[in-house]
């Protein structure tokens, strides 16, 4: 999956998630769930993309919330999030930002219905329509997992909707900060953090940038990825590379961070 994700082509990328890691799970989840079924006492709890989870919820009756990670799994005519490639300015006309709507829904639905509906089939359930805007709602009710200040709840949101707070989770309390980045960090001003996101391997052009950036600026940098492949071999002094560094550690003790709008990291980053 990592392979064939391509932040430049996010089409690209949305098929490579899903055929590697959603689609087949399906029906794991599906069996899984079907197996700890307590009638009366079963609550399921399922992210935006657990198509398995939905549909024991169709099948069974079992009650079920939705958690959305982040603002983007909540379609809205009203105030839509900006994403790539598509044009929907606050300002447009609602009528045309419905007509857009009801395009991407068509196009979502070409690609994702075909494995959903084939399991729906088989357990003679109706087939899933307007699986991005609707079906990844659960009926019963829906938790946004950031708060209201992040992303103003619309209108057109689910009315079950309600929002908490953001996941906080790092890894911290079994992944310490390296001794070779505490011993850097002691040394010298705060540092600038550089990540392209965990499951990125395709990012050396902007590692290779940010070495320019830390030389043209006189600033100390830290690289963060999993895949050493797209460091550049021969960093400067001023820059340190680390494979992992707990975000609620690092980023209270640095002067910037550098990154690609991951979730996670926009809350790791607004709490520091």
């Amino acid at each position: 999956m990592v392979d064939e994700v391509d932040l430049k082509n996010p089409t690209k990328t949305t098929k490579a998630v899903m055929k590697y890691l959603y689609f087949p799970s399906m029906q794991k989840i599906y069996d899984s769930v079907k197996e700890l079924i307590i009638p009366g006492e079963t609550i399921v709890v399922g992210i935006t993309m657990a198509f398995g989870a939905r549909i024991v919820q169709e099948k069974f009756g079992i009650p079920m919330i939705t958690c959305h990670m982040a603002p983007v799994s909540f379609p809205s005519i009203s105030s839509p999030a900006r994403m790539e490639g598509v044009w929907i300015p606050h300002w447009m006309p609602k009528f045309y930002k419905k007509s857009v709507w009801r395009l991407i829904d068509k196009a979502a639905d070409l690609f994702l219905s075909p494995p959903i509906n084939e399991m729906l089939n088989k357990l003679d359930l109706p087939p899933a329509k307007s699986i991005f805007r609707k079906r990844i709602h659960s009926p019963d009710k829906v938790i946004g997992l950031f708060p209201s200040w992040f992303a103003e709840p619309q209108l057109d949101w689910p009315i079950n909707t309600e929002l908490t707070n953001f996941i906080f989770f790092d890894e911290s309390g079994r992944n310490p900060m390296p001794p070779e980045l505490e011993e850097f960090i002691s040394h010298g001003e705060p540092t600038v953090v550089f990540t392209a996101g965990t499951a990125v391997k395709n990012a050396a052009t902007f590692f290779n940038e940010s070495v320019k950036t830390c030389e043209i600026l006189n600033v100390r940098g830290v690289f963060l990825s999993r895949y050493k492949e797209q460091i550049p071999d021969d960093l400067p002094n001023n820059v340190l590379y680390c494979e992992y560094a707990p975000f609620s550690k690092l980023l209270p003790i640095s002067s910037a961070l550098v990154h690609h709008g991951g979730i996670g990291t926009c809350a790791q980053a607004l709490s520091a």
